[in-house]
Parts: C-alpha cells; structure tokens; sequence
C-alpha cells in the first residue's frame, strides 16, 4: 500500500510540474506571439458572444472520443512495459497543456483570465486529472512488478495483473464518461457566463 501511495504522489507531482512548465511557458510568450494569441482569444470571445447557444457546446461523444484516445494510448504504453517513459511524458504533456491554457488567459486578463480558466477548464479537470493520475500509477504498479517477476526473478506476493490494470481502465473510461457529460451540459454555460466577464474588460 505504502509503494502504491508513493507512486500516486510521483503522478501527481508530475502532472502538477506539467502545469507549472506550461503556465511558465506562457508567460515567457514574445509579444508578438501573445499579441497572435490574444487575436485568437478575441475571435473565440466574439464567436461566443454570436452564438451563446454554440459557444464550447459540442455532443458528448466528441468529448468522450478525445478521452477514449487518451485513456488507451496510456493503456497501450502501460500494458507494453518499455512504453512506461511514454506514460510519464503524456502525464506531463496533460499537465503542460492545461498549464498553459489556464496562463494563456491569466496572463491576458489577469483574475478574470483565473475566473474563466476555472469555468472552462475546471469541471471536466476535477474527473480528468485523477483519472490519469490513476492510470499512472496503475502502469507504474504493473510495470515495477512485471520487472520483479520476469526480470529480476524476484519472488513477489504478487505476479503482474494484467487483468486488474485493464479493469482500473474501464473505471477509469466511465470517469471519463463522466467527465465528457459535465464538458457537454455544465461547462458551455458556465463558460457563456465567464466570457461576459471578459468581453468587459477588453
């Protein structure tokens, strides 16, 4: 239980070191490239203003499909054992992306940039960022006692559990279910609300 533990604390810091690399990454942007970014953000805003019916709003299944990818190719690398590196690296790209999303707008629109950021981003996350900091550990588990037993020829309690690790990634697909429901039906107005808060200060 003890090395389980360690291992979900090393996921975590590692998603968590993801996002602080891309929120730094964001505010070492040149001016011409946050001017590029802040015309993008602009159009995202007027469009959202157009149409607060279409703003962020897309099926469920277009949400769930980004998941599913995500989930297995984290599956594929964990189950393959030398894949384990990539796991750690997607983890960490996971991180950077919404790091530098969330900076992106934070440094544009200082705390309202924090209260769009938290509408946008922070329904979905809140299932998402657990989820795959399951799903490492869970690969890291597999692979450390796939080593022990065919490798280093230790005598463990327990051999590899490919089996348990690809039932953690079903519960983990219903989470993602979860977390692609709340992206479809809670985010897109939550997301309507914080735009006005934007569009008034620009």
């Amino acid at each position: 239980m003890k090395t389980k533990l360690n291992l979900y604390v090393f996921a975590g810091v590692l998603i968590i070191a993801g996002a602080v690399f891309g929120l730094l990454l964001a505010s070492a942007l040149t001016h011409d490239q946050q001017q590029v970014l802040e015309q993008d953000v602009q159009q995202y805003l007027n469009f959202m203003q157009a149409s607060p019916e279409m703003a962020g709003k897309l099926s469920v299944w277009s949400y769930f499909s980004t998941h599913i990818k995500w989930l297995l190719l984290l599956w594929l690398l964990g189950v393959t054992v030398i894949g384990l590196p990539g796991v750690l690296i997607l983890i960490f790209v996971k991180g950077s992306i919404l790091g530098f999303s969330m900076g992106t707008f934070i440094a544009q629109f200082g705390w309202k940039g924090i209260v769009f950021s938290a509408a946008a981003f922070g329904p979905q996350n809140i299932i998402i960022i657990p989820a795959m900091v399951i799903m490492t550990a869970g690969a890291m588990s597999y692979a450390i006692q796939f080593v022990q037993l065919r490798v280093l020829k230790q005598q463990i309690k327990e051999s590899p559990k490919l089996i348990e690790f690809t039932t953690v990634s079903v519960v983990m697909l219903v989470m993602f279910l979860a977390a692609a429901l709340l992206e479809a039906y809670l985010s897109p107005p939550l997301i309507n609300w914080a735009s006005t808060i934007l569009v008034s200060s620009t």
